[in-house]
């Protein structure tokens, strides 16, 4: 039971961490062209997706996001974040440069695509933070006092 409950909570922070570099990358084109993506551009933003959230998880993987209690996040955890997306960007940034050379990208997205990954990634740790350390806050729960314990 203890193993299927672990492999649980590491597809949910799967997900929850491509969920973020998804999210953050959609969002920094929808900021960057005031929420009207040109149709042309749109096609360069479907084929760089799933690069993206690979280079972003392998990212997160290299900084020890991808694992770890999310109820204790704290200061390491942000400055992992950081250092996390600027590996990303940096990945996003070569094979951008590399592949797409001859189309138009807009360079605003390296400044853009970052913030919001540390945003998203410390926001989501963060509120499950809060949730597990606010019990009170959540219906249906009784609070039980033992007594003698040890």
């Amino acid at each position: 039971m203890k193993r299927l409950i672990e492999s649980q909570r590491a597809a949910l922070a799967l997900f929850a961490n491509l969920a973020v570099s998804a999210v953050a990358y959609l969002v920094a084109f929808w900021l960057r062209f005031d929420f009207r993506i040109p149709p042309g551009l749109l096609t360069v933003v479907y084929y760089t997706l799933p690069v993206v959230m690979v280079l972003q998880y392998a990212a997160f993987h290299m900084f020890k996001l991808t694992r770890g209690w999310w109820r204790y996040v704290g200061l390491a955890d942000f400055l992992n974040a950081a250092k996390a997306a600027a590996a990303g960007t940096l990945g996003l940034a070569s094979y951008v440069f590399i592949l797409y050379r001859e189309s138009f990208y807009p360079r605003s997205i390296f400044l853009l695509y970052p913030m919001l990954v540390v945003g998203l990634s410390i926001g989501a740790r963060l509120a499950v933070r809060l949730w597990r350390q606010f019990p009170h806050m959540r219906e249906g729960r009784k609070r039980i006092l033992i007594v003698g314990a040890g």
